[in-house]
């Protein structure tokens, strides 16, 4: 039986070498094709982010032209808005409270305090208008913010809005308060 090495004293050195250097080329050359054909269709391009399935909860209104913000305020109300006699209850922030979800591509939910509001919508990616017809009541919303908050959403029907990962800035009154 024959053994065949690369270092046999009938093979001359030099051939060796060119040998062992040529293959070494060929096997990074195939390498670094293998790895530029892989990368290139393993990383697709990343999807334009979409409204539709996701939801949102209020940080604060700003006004744009003064840049100042207003949080939600929590505090006391009357048990019974339309009682004036009725005992104060103190309303602690939830984390349901002063949200909206666009749960498929035309129908969005959403809460305020006491109520739920709901609406269809749909949206134009290129220019970024948000159009939402939405309803509810106001009723027992005793609190301040509650209350602009239901009427922002429910008196105007074009929000022109940003989206990115993590925040959804919604616009209206001409980019004044968002």
């Amino acid at each position: 039986m024959k053994k065949f090495l690369f270092n046999d004293e009938n093979i001359p050195q030099n051939i060796i070498k060119l040998v062992c250097n040529s293959i070494s080329t060929m096997l990074c050359a195939m390498l670094l094709i293998g790895l530029t054909a892989c990368n290139e269709t393993s990383v697709p391009p990343p999807e334009p982010l979409k409204l539709e399935g996701t939801a949102w909860k209020l940080l604060y209104f700003l006004d744009v032209e003064t840049n100042t913000k207003r949080e939600p305020e929590y505090h006391k109300v009357l048990a019974d808005p339309l009682d004036p006699t009725s005992d104060s209850v103190e309303v602690k922030p939830q984390k349901n409270h002063f949200t909206l979800a666009f749960n498929n591509d035309t129908v969005l939910t959403g809460r305020s305090i006491a109520n739920t509001l709901g609406g269809s919508y749909s949206v134009n990616y290129n220019t970024n208008i948000l159009c939402a017809i939405i309803g509810g009541t106001k009723v027992y919303e005793a609190i301040k913010y509650a209350r602009l908050y239901c009427d922002i959403l429910y008196e105007f029907e074009e929000f022109s809005f940003e989206l990115s990962t993590d925040t959804l800035k919604l616009f209206y009154n001409d980019k004044k308060i968002v």
